[in-house]
Parts: C-alpha cells; structure tokens; sequence
C-alpha cells in the first residue's frame, strides 16, 4: 500500500538538466507531466527467458463493423 508506485512506460519529450527534471508524454492524464529524476525508473523489457511466468498474452481481436475491438474481462490498477 506504502510502496511506490511505477506507471508506464512513458516517452521523455523535455529535459532540464539544470533542474535535474523531465517532461513526460502522458495521455489521457490530468497530472503535472514533469518529474524530477529520482523519481523515474528506466523501463527493462521482461527477458522471457529468465521469467517465462511473467509473459502476458495478449487479449483476441473481434471484428465489428470491420474494426477491430476487444474484449475486456477486468481492468487491473
């Protein structure tokens, strides 16, 4: 509950060296983009290799009206 919490990844469109921050591409976020670095973590990609149990599959496509949709069974925070 106390932990900190780590959302992304998320692309760096400005940094400010002299204030040791950075601007981030945030969609659909009501939030202030910009962070000082301590507070960031660089995003590693999960090696399937050494962690075969942590690959996610992708959810199936339907086909509606020609449009691809998905379905959703739970919305995971």
């Amino acid at each position: 509950k106390f932990m900190p919490r780590y959302d992304g990844p998320f692309e760096v469109i400005d940094i400010f060296p002299h204030a040791s921050t950075v601007t981030l591409n945030i969609p659909n976020s009501n939030i202030f983009p910009t962070f000082h670095t301590s507070l960031l973590k660089r995003f590693v990609a999960n090696d399937a290799a050494k962690f075969p149990s942590r690959t996610c599959e992708s959810p199936g496509t339907v086909i509606v009206d020609g449009f691809e949709e998905f379905f959703v069974d739970k919305i995971v925070d």
